[in-house]
């Protein structure tokens, strides 16, 4: 059995992260990353990014499954259970107070003006999100790394012109890549 006082933790990190949390899951990326690494010193984030490309590959939501990866790395399937509990408790009770007060308050002008304000920090995350994923993955060792480059530029044009399914994407560009990096490079 997991110590109880790792599982409070896993539980109290993942409730943090999930109430202090806007903006869907990719907003919410960088806040488990600086909790997961930088706070808790749970995982190095070579192994977090690791962790979003499965992630990627996994059905549903990326926060929750986030959270229930880090938390069965750190105390196996009760870690993992207690991690998303923590990553969706909040949430749920959450949604359902500010769903009942947007009902009531849908067509009042501060509820609008707020909402502007957060759409605006939410897209602030993602670019920060979006920054650090991309400089870690395009840029080994200080060195860019051009067959990465390729594909995400590839995979990039593909998803937008909307003509390839992203899974498609996302399993081609790991077919290919481990084509070049085992038999070509």
């Amino acid at each position: 059995m997991p110590d109880l006082g790792l599982l409070l933790q896993i539980f109290l990190s993942f409730v943090k992260i999930d109430v202090l949390c806007f903006g869907g899951a990719y907003a919410a990326v960088p806040v488990v990353q600086q909790q997961v690494v930088e706070v808790q010193g749970w995982m190095t984030t070579s192994e977090f990014m690791d962790l979003l490309a499965i992630d990627e590959l996994t059905p549903g939501p990326i926060v929750v499954n986030c959270a229930t990866f880090v938390g069965n790395k750190l105390a196996g399937v009760p870690g993992g259970i207690v991690a998303t509990m923590g990553c969706v408790l909040p949430t749920v009770l959450i949604a359902l107070a500010l769903v009942r007060l947007y009902l009531r308050y849908r067509d009042a002008e501060v509820m609008n003006d707020a909402l502007s304000g957060i759409k605006s920090v939410v897209a602030a995350l993602l670019l920060a999100a979006a920054f650090t994923f991309v400089t870690s993955v395009l840029v080994v060792d200080g060195q860019p790394d051009l067959v990465a480059i390729a594909i995400a530029a590839v995979a990039f044009a593909l998803i937008r012109t909307r003509r390839f399914d992203t899974i498609a994407i996302i399993v081609g560009s790991g077919v290919v890549t481990l084509f070049l990096y085992t038999l070509v490079l």
